[in-house]
């Protein structure tokens, strides 16, 4: 059975591709593919919890650029104690390290991209994803997303790219009503409840949430808005919503390892964000039957429909987010079809199954035309490589 290495550097964080990561891992076929994951680990940084116990993890020190022969060193050893077939990375600093890793120890590489943020990174972020987007030309396959993540990817000369769709695995009964759910958070029991869910970023779009919330208090309706993340801009969103007035109306909870019981708490999830590629907090939010406005941006539309599976918003419009969101704080039974339709639409094209089955072709595929026939390790090798 063949061993792919899964790696990801440990940004003391669970977003998006850590979501992705988790499902993965607790549902490809065992029969088939053997996963174990390789986290690079700054010395001192407290390992995640929030990964399932069932999957074999490596921790693999990793020092920076300075001492990058030293970590490509251990991510070689990693490799060869799990008898790794191929290795499949998750971020841009995984990315490179398997970059050159291709020099001492060559092996099948994907790169898997979920997502680049463009013109909403601000400092050294953008000059990293610069370099990423080199990076990536080097692997033997580049996973994406989404269609408007694989134009992107194409257009940075990569040549072999494959969509496997973003997915979550479905609850299989909706959530309960909204009211279970607050009374369990402390939340305002009645009030109609926005929410937006991820990391806080100027991509992601929550100044365009709050800017939106101001228009709500203006009109006059009794709305709530919850913000549930962290990230740089924590401070300048608080501020921000000081400054509309609307500091008393949104709550920020800062982190949270499991999202899922605020995302059972709203009425609407909020998704105004400024580039985007798929977002698993929509499909999450559908999952759960909770309607969903969204900006024109990514896969949105494709996933959204002409309005019969959520709501669209144009791209930075913080009025037409307002109007959608007074919308559906007037009509309850327009977010019941809407949630309902949404989580229709998720199970049928967004479940884990289908995106599992893709996954594991594409594993299958490359292990077969890079090696013929698959290496395999002894389960006692695998150990540390501290």
């Amino acid at each position: 059975m063949p061993t792919v290495l899964l790696l990801k550097s440990d940004y003391e964080r669970i977003g998006g591709p850590e979501s992705l990561l988790r499902s993965l891992a607790e549902n490809l076929d065992r029969k088939r593919f053997r996963p174990v994951l390789g986290v690079l680990r700054r010395p001192g940084q407290p390992p995640l919890a929030e990964y399932p116990a069932t999957l074999p993890q490596i921790d693999i020190r990793w020092q920076g650029g300075v001492a990058l022969p030293a970590s490509i060193g251990r991510i070689a050893k990693a490799a060869r104690q799990s008898g790794a077939a191929l290795i499949h990375t998750h971020d841009m600093r995984a990315n490179a390290a398997a970059r050159v890793l291709r020099f001492v120890h060559p092996i099948p590489w994907i790169a898997h991209v979920h997502g680049w943020l463009g013109h909403t990174h601000r400092g050294r972020w953008r000059l990293y994803e610069a370099i990423d987007r080199r990076v990536v030309r080097a692997a033997d396959l580049v996973l994406v997303g989404s269609a408007s993540a694989r134009r992107e990817v194409c257009g940075c000369g990569v040549e072999r790219v494959e969509i496997v769709p973003n997915f979550v695995p479905m609850p299989a009964q909706p959530p309960p009503e909204p009211s279970a759910a607050r009374a369990e958070l402390g939340l305002p029991p009645t009030a109609f409840l926005a929410g937006m869910l991820g990391r806080l970023h100027r991509g992601k779009g929550q100044h365009v949430f709050i800017a939106a919330m101001a228009g709500l208090a203006r009109k006059g309706i009794e709305a709530r808005g919850l913000i549930v993340g962290d990230g740089p801009e924590r401070a300048r969103l608080q501020a921000l919503a000081m400054a509309k007035g609307v500091a008393d109306r949104i709550t920020f909870t800062g982190f949270v390892a499991d999202a899922t019981r605020y995302i059972a708490a709203v009425d609407v999830l909020a998704v105004p964000s400024l580039k985007e590629s798929l977002p698993l907090t929509a499909i999450e939010a559908m999952s759960f039957a909770r309607p969903v406005v969204a900006s024109r941006a990514g896969d949105l539309p494709v996933l959204l429909g002409a309005g019969e599976h959520g709501m669209l918003v144009p791209v930075g419009d913080a009025a037409a987010l307002a109007e959608a969101l007074a919308c559906l704080a007037a009509d309850p039974d327009r977010r019941c079809r809407l949630g309902a339709a949404g989580r229709a639409r998720a199970a049928a094209a967004y479940s884990t199954g289908p995106a599992l089955s893709r996954l594991e072709a594409c594993y299958a595929d490359l292990i077969e035309r890079c090696h013929g026939h698959a290496p395999t390790a002894d389960a006692d090798t695998l150990r540390s490589a501290e």
